[in-house]
């Protein structure tokens, strides 16, 4: 950027408060793929840095996280420039898979 900022090697954590750790932990891990950077008491630090997940083929990966138990708001939807679907993690957050043309 322009600015200076994001720079490299800079990061963004979200915290999300779950009811039930580990089955938030087994959800993001074993359904999302994210890696478990570090995971103490009740908290767990995961390298996932976005609610939009961008895909190279929407369907595919709808398939994908289907066979490991997400569960979808929605099937993928083509809207022309962008296909798209919806998932939420075990908590309610929500979540979008999109494949840009």
């Amino acid at each position: 950027m322009p600015d200076g900022f994001p720079l490299e090697g800079m990061e963004l954590t979200h915290i999300l408060v779950s009811a039930d750790t580990a089955r938030a932990r087994d959800f993001y891990v074993d359904v999302l793929g994210a890696e478990l950077y570090r995971e103490y008491g009740s908290s767990i630090v995961l390298r996932c840095h976005s609610f939009t997940i961008r895909v190279p083929d929407c369907r595919a990966a709808y398939e994908t996280l289907g066979s490991r138990g997400a569960r979808f708001l929605t099937p993928p939807v083509n809207w022309g420039g962008e296909t798209r679907c919806f998932l939420r993690d075990p908590d309610g957050h929500l979540f979008e898979l999109s494949q840009a043309k």
